[in-house]
């Protein structure tokens, strides 16, 4: 009789007989060629090798790799091929991850060790187990930006006052400020306005002298030969600060470089007189070597502190306290004034 089903419905018989004919032919493929390697792929895992369990070799496989006798033509040794790997070849996870990562992995997976694509290999494989070389990459840093080198501010002022022998005030020009306490940077003087600390030796004259500097006309009030009052006009001056140093001290000072406009710089003439040493705070400044030479020239010639204090710039002065200590107690003798109340003030009745 004859089959009236339609050609769809006889596709989805299964070739039993043909199925066998290819197993046959390639078992009979794989005695005549010792050196070619079968893998046996389930085809129900998609073909992944760390996930089959070499059980069956599906036709399909076989059909693509076919064999010497199918092309018609002789058996031959095939050219050597590279053999590959999958789950059943590592006894643990760990040694499946060496050799995963032997072959470049992450970055190349040759054998589809990772089949989920997580940086490891064979996962479903008992431990030990090996960190995914995607654990184990150091994390790239990125290279920071590197800072902006700091640069000098210049700013163009005129001297309104100085407050001791290493710390003036100033009125500036085209600044963020109007006015600023400056700290000359890289020198330190004897004590004359510390409330805390007594008047120490030299600081009267290291302030006499910076008066001098800075004022075309400074005066000597109470006839001791010192300069104790600004006087004349201030000088022009300009500021630089030193990109080595901070801006402004915990005073709020501005530290800074004073440089006249006949080119002197005051704290190295402060250096070169005797009245003051040099100060490094933290880290040294940009003219440290300049202001040593000044210093060791003052030394050498015993002038300033060098001379009248034995080179001590903060021994106290006996002779400028009991000065100081004697005209605080002649202030505090006289009696207060007493002001009567103005008969102005009383009504015409109280005057009776």
């Amino acid at each position: 009789m004859r089959d009236r089903s339609p050609p769809t419905a006889r596709a989805r018989v299964p070739d039993l007989e043909g199925s066998a004919r290819v197993q046959r032919r390639a078992t009979s493929a794989q005695r005549s060629s010792p050196g070619l390697q079968w893998r046996r792929v389930s085809s129900a895992t998609g073909g992944k090798p760390c996930v089959a369990n070499r059980s069956s070799l599906s036709s399909a496989r076989l059909r693509s790799l076919g064999s010497p006798v199918q092309r018609g033509r002789r058996p031959s040794a095939p050219s050597p091929r590279p053999q590959t790997a999958d789950r059943a070849d590592f006894s643990n996870q760990a040694a499946a991850q060496n050799y995963y990562e032997s072959l470049g992995g992450p970055g190349s997976d040759p054998d589809r060790l990772d089949a989920d694509d997580d940086g490891k290999a064979c996962d479903a494989l008992p431990c030990p187990c090996g960190a995914s070389g995607r654990a184990r990459q150091a994390p790239v840093k990125a290279t920071p930006k590197p800072k902006p080198r700091k640069r000098a501010q210049v700013i163009s002022a005129r001297i309104t006052s100085v407050s001791d022998g290493d710390t003036i005030k100033v009125r500036a020009f085209g600044a963020k400020r109007d006015f600023y306490r400056v700290r000359l940077v890289g020198i330190d003087t004897p004590e004359t306005k510390d409330p805390g600390r007594p008047v120490e030796c030299g600081g009267r004259r290291a302030d006499s002298n910076m008066r001098a500097l800075s004022f075309t006309a400074p005066r000597d009030t109470n006839g001791d030969g010192l300069f104790d009052t600004d006087g004349g006009k201030g000088r022009r001056v300009t500021l630089r600060t030193d990109p080595s140093q901070d801006t402004f001290d915990r005073y709020g000072r501005l530290l800074a470089y004073v440089t006249t406009r006949a080119g002197g710089n005051l704290a190295s003439q402060q250096l070169a007189a005797g009245w003051a040493k040099v100060y490094v705070f933290n880290r040294p400044f940009t003219q440290v070597a300049r202001f040593r030479a000044a210093q060791q020239r003052a030394r050498s010639g015993r002038r300033g502190v060098w001379r009248r204090c034995g080179g001590n710039f903060h021994r106290v002065n006996s002779a400028a306290t009991a000065a100081a200590g004697a005209s605080r107690a002649r202030r505090s003798a006289i009696p207060p004034r007493v002001v009567w109340p103005s008969t102005r003030s009383r009504s015409v009745r109280d005057m009776g």
